[in-house]
């Protein structure tokens, strides 16, 4: 159920955009624990022209003088309650790490946020995910 939700700008060649799903993909699955099949990661391509940075369109900073390396990426990760704050920080670096050394942009520009849903609130095949899921998140609960 978890997923991933990149925000960047548009251009990047397609070779990237898939080793960047894919290294998402594996940190995400090693550190929560969960099979890959279960994760899911979308990226969505913003025009420089429609993104703004210090008051002007990323096109416009770009073309003053602006390193492309300052871009800032945005990844939001949904999860649903109960995971321990060490894994949520265990996250935020490890992913971090990967829109580093896979967009090669500058580290200081990316952001991380991750937003717990209520099991009871995120439905799963039609489904609240405290009943599709409900022996797994149990056991997380309790350690």
């Amino acid at each position: 159920m978890p997923f991933a939700h990149v925000t960047l700008l548009a251009g990047r060649p397609p070779e990237q955009l898939h080793r960047l799903v894919a290294a998402l993909s594996d940190s995400f699955a090693r550190i929560l624990e969960a099979p890959r099949e279960r994760l899911r990661v979308w990226i969505s391509e913003i025009s420089p022209h429609g993104w703004g940075w210090r008051g002007e369109a990323f096109a416009l900073a770009f073309a003053q003088g602006l390193p492309p390396t300052a871009e800032t990426p945005i990844l939001l990760l949904y999860l649903l309650q109960g995971r321990p704050l060490a894994q949520h920080h265990a996250l935020i670096a490890a992913l971090t790490d990967v829109l580093e050394q896979v967009l090669e942009v500058e580290r200081s520009g990316i952001r991380v946020a991750i937003s717990e849903m209520n099991p009871d609130l995120f439905g799963i095949a039609g489904v609240p995910a405290s009943v599709a899921r409900k022996a797994e998140i149990e056991a997380r609960q309790q350690g």
